[in-house]
């Protein structure tokens, strides 16, 4: 939780209320709350400021002692980015409240989804991989959220396909974007991020640490929330495993590891969207014809696939009198 409060030429960012510190892995210090927190408002700050130690001292982050995201040793900390992409979900959140014009919806375009996979070849020879995935950004007042994108509290990047399987015993199945996922609204969320890896050696131990599964991306000004994220084991033998959003488990050979990340949220009333729009991410295949009928109330017919105004018209009239 925070409370921001402008006075005059000050800024406070009090996170009273927030949570107690957890036996989890997932607690923050006062350094990295405080530096996701300033990030956040620098991103509405007028961009011509050059980065310097001046315009931090009137912003003052105030934090509850052993908390979330304040805690005291011996409280580990090694997955506290988790709790720093909410912190930064949370200040956006109330900043959304004083620069309406100028915050996107929520996304998942932090790294979500850490996984961390290790074991040994038959010779002995030790295998690690590590990699953070990256979602899609929420909508924003003027433009629609962008897929894939690290957000903007981190700087990370994708692992290319052709790189992770030459070096580690794996398999890229799939990886891309899945249809109809972005929050719906006048400007639409990013897809969600799909990626199945099929496990290639004997025996492994795996580690995933995502989030956004109980509580997706939120929307704003009327945008619909993202959709949540996923993880399943596929097991050699056919038999699918529902994980937790955090676990620690063994892959053998064949089994598949299904990650889906959340979406990010939509910005605006989606039956302002602009039908064009709305026929671009059918062409795309971002959204589906029945899609863009129940999300958006625009009606798309025919081959080549056309916008069919009266129908469209008619449909949107009828669902802002519910």
């Amino acid at each position: 939780k925070v409370k921001i409060t402008v006075d005059n030429d000050e800024m406070t960012l009090d996170f009273e209320g927030s949570s107690p510190q957890v036996r989890g892995a997932i607690n923050s210090v006062y350094p990295f709350t405080a530096s996701a927190a300033w990030a956040c408002v620098r991103s509405v700050l007028d961009s011509n400021i050059p980065n310097n130690a001046g315009y931090f001292r009137p912003i003052k982050v105030l934090t509850p002692k052993r908390s979330i995201v304040d805690c005291d040793p011996p409280s580990p900390v090694a997955a506290r980015g988790l709790a720093g992409f909410r912190i930064a979900d949370t200040v956006l959140g109330a900043l959304a409240q004083i620069t309406p014009d100028l915050v996107p919806a929520s996304g998942g375009s932090a790294p979500d989804a850490g996984v961390s996979l290790g074991g040994y070849f038959p010779d002995g020879k030790p295998f690690v991989y590590l990699e953070f995935l990256v979602g899609s950004w929420g909508g924003g007042p003027w433009r629609d959220g962008m897929d894939a994108c690290t957000g903007i509290i981190v700087n990370y990047s994708n692992t290319p396909v052709e790189l992770l399987e030459s070096e580690q015993p794996l398999l890229v199945e799939r990886y891309g974007f899945i249809e109809d996922t972005g929050g719906a609204g006048e400007y639409r969320g990013g897809l969600a991020l799909t990626r199945h890896l099929r496990f290639l050696a004997d025996e492994a131990v795996i580690q995933v640490r995502s989030d956004r599964r109980d509580i997706p991306p939120y929307g704003l000004e009327g945008g619909a929330t993202g959709s949540p994220s996923d993880v399943r084991i596929r097991r050699a033998g056919g038999e699918i495993e529902q994980q937790p959003s955090k676990f620690l488990t063994s892959l053998h050979r064949g089994d598949v590891i299904e990650l889906k990340l959340a979406s990010g949220g939509g910005y605006g009333d989606a039956l302002n969207r602009d039908p064009q729009r709305v026929l671009n991410d059918v062409y795309e295949e971002k959204i589906s014809i029945e899609h863009a009928a129940t999300a958006y109330g625009v009606v798309i017919k025919g081959t080549p696939a056309m916008i069919d105004d009266e129908a469209t018209q008619k449909l949107r009239a009828d669902r802002r009198k519910l």
